[in-house]
C-alpha cells in the first residue's frame, strides 16, 4: 500500500486534472490487492501467529481482522469522497494518497508488538489525519456550511 500511496503522488503530477478520477479508482486498486494479500496471509496461516522484523511485528488473528477493518474503511473512505470532491471540485491525488498512508500506519499499528513500532505507526497515522485535517478539501467544506 506505502507504494500505491507513492505511485497516487506521482500519477497526481502526470495525470491532467481532468482525469484526476483515476487516482481515486488506482487506490481502490491498492486496497484490493492489499485485501487479497491479507486473506491470502490468513488462509495459508496454521494458526499460529507469525512473528517478523526480530519480534517487532507479529501477525495474528486479531492483527488480521483489525486490518481488514481498516482497508474496508479506507475502501469506502475513498469510494463516497470520490464523488462527493467532484462535485466540489477538489479532486486532488494527494488525498487519496494521504488516506492510503494513514491506511498503513493503522495496519502496522494493528500488528506492531514493540514499542517503537507501534509509536512510529501512531505517528504515521497521526500525521496524516493531521494533514487531511487542514486540507482545503475540509476547509471548504467547513465554510460552506456556515
Amino acid at each position: 500500500m506505502t507504494v500505491c500511496a507513492c505511485l497516487a503522488l506521482v500519477m497526481e503530477v502526470v495525470l491532467p486534472y481532468r482525469k484526476s478520477k483515476l487516482v481515486a479508482y488506482f487506490s481502490l486498486a491498492g486496497i484490493a490487492l492489499a485485501a487479497v494479500s491479507l486473506v491470502v496471509q490468513y488462509l495459508s496461516g496454521t494458526g499460529v501467529p507469525i512473528d517478523g522484523f526480530y519480534g517487532m511485528i507479529r501477525l495474528d488473528g486479531f492483527a488480521f481482522v483489525f486490518q481488514g477493518i481498516f482497508l474496508v474503511g479506507a475502501a469506502l473512505a475513498i469510494a463516497i469522497s470520490t464523488r462527493y470532491l467532484d462535485i466540489e471540485g477538489e479532486q486532488h491525488g494527494e488525498y487519496y494518497a494521504l488516506v492510503l498512508f494513514a491506511t498503513v500506519g493503522m495496519m502496522f499499528l494493528a500488528c506492531g508488538f514493540d514499542l517503537i513500532t507501534l509509536y512510529i505507526s501512531l505517528e504515521l497515522m497521526a500525521l496524516t489525519f493531521y494533514v487531511l485535517v487542514a486540507s482545503p478539501n475540509a476547509r471548504s467544506a467547513q465554510t460552506k456550511r456556515r
